[in-house]
């Protein structure tokens, strides 16, 4: 999870691209749909800043969860062939 994951979040916040020359930008990754949530600077001051935070936890929260499962998957399929590996 940490190098599929973190380390990317990590990067995009510290500035550190994927490769030194780059081809193009990359505007759909997690760290741009959270930061949409932020409201516009002539937000009017009905505007709900908790109202978009929860937004933005929950594209957070969602992206974990898909990551969680993709391990927990892998973790059942090694499980099958270790099994199948000790057997032999």
């Amino acid at each position: 999870m940490y190098n599929k994951l973190i380390l990317e979040i990590d990067a995009k916040d510290n500035g550190v691209d994927v490769a030194e020359t780059m081809r193009y930008s990359v505007s759909s990754h997690l760290g741009s749909r959270v930061g949409r949530m932020n409201l516009d600077w002539d937000a009017p001051d009905t505007a709900c800043v908790h109202k978009q935070f929860r937004k933005a936890m929950l594209i957070a929260e969602e992206e974990l969860m898909y990551n969680v499962k993709q391990i927990q998957s892998q973790l059942s399929a090694f499980s099958i062939v270790e099994g199948d590996f000790n057997k032999r």
